[in-house]
């Protein structure tokens, strides 16, 4: 505080210093101008200048004067303030002292009754805890001996259940034996006779399709391959007996596209085959796989 109060009487000095500084200069600038108008007219200069530095002496001592009594009047009143604000900071001062005794002292009677509190809490936790563990442990112990008792009751009603059940499960299985050995006996009659059928349809089937398709499909194929299909066509061409009928489909698929061409002879079988459709390359294909090769 006594620093900006300095800082205060400083400004107010360099204030008047300034103010005084101006006057001079107004001064020298009022007699700057009026020199050369002294010059132009030498005869009747020397009159009218000192005449006017008389006067402007006077000027310069009443602004001094003026300056002096201002400031004397205004010292007492900074004087003042001065006091005035070293009054204001010893009292803010004083207060703010008295405020914080008085906060220090009301932060200690809250420490002190939070400390009885929480005194009292804990001795009461303290004492429900021991009660409960207590209970616990008696809780515990009565537990324990009826779980006990109640496995001993479990084990044996599950020891009975088991003995039963091993009796009961080895019937079962031994007459699940008997009637699993009489049904494979019979399933397996009846596969055979099953089997024997279906192979004696099915060469029945082949027979009558062999026959169809020696007529038709696979007459243009017998010219170069023969009837049992082991003749190689020009002396050049694979033996078509033994082969799956999925590899001869494929080949014949791929003569039929243009995409095959073995032995040079990949426009002559695509001619002989372009004109047949998938179903019947499968159908040919089918046929040559029952030759033997």
């Amino acid at each position: 505080m006594k620093r900006v109060i300095n800082i205060s009487l400083v400004i107010v000095a360099m204030m008047l210093i300034g103010c005084s500084d101006k006057v001079e200069e107004k001064s020298i600038a009022v007699v700057t101008e009026e020199t050369p108008a002294l010059q132009e007219n030498k005869s009747t200069e020397s009159a009218s200048r000192e005449s006017k530095s008389a006067e402007s002496t006077v000027q310069e001592s009443s602004v001094v004067e003026s300056i002096k009594e201002k400031t004397e009047e205004i010292i007492p009143k900074v004087e003042k303030v001065k006091e005035e604000i070293v009054a204001v900071s010893q009292s803010s001062t004083k207060t703010i002292k008295e405020e914080s005794k008085k906060v220090v002292e009301e932060s200690k009677e809250l420490v002190k009754s939070t400390q009885e509190s929480s005194e009292a809490v804990v001795a009461s936790t303290t004492e429900s805890t021991k009660e409960l563990v207590e209970v616990t442990q008696t809780s515990s112990e009565i537990a324990k001996e009826k779980t006990q008792k109640a496995v001993e009751a479990t084990k044996e009603a599950f020891s009975a259940i088991a003995t039963s059940f091993k009796e009961m499960t080895s019937d079962v299985i031994k007459d699940t034996k008997e009637v699993a050995s009489e049904t494979m006996e019979s399933a397996k009659v009846q596969a055979n006779k099953a089997l024997d059928t279906a192979a004696q349809k099915t060469t029945e089937v082949l027979s009558d399709v062999k026959e169809k398709i020696d007529a038709k499909v696979y007459a243009k194929c017998a010219g170069c391959h023969g009837n049992d299909g082991k003749t190689l066509a020009l002396g050049r061409s694979a033996q078509l007996a033994g082969q799956s009928q999925t590899d001869l489909a494929t080949k014949l698929k791929e003569y039929k596209y243009g995409n095959r061409d073995v032995a040079g002879m990949g426009n002559l079988m695509k001619t002989q085959v372009e004109s047949m459709s998938d179903i019947e390359i499968e159908t040919v294909a089918a046929y040559i796989a029952l030759m033997k090769g």
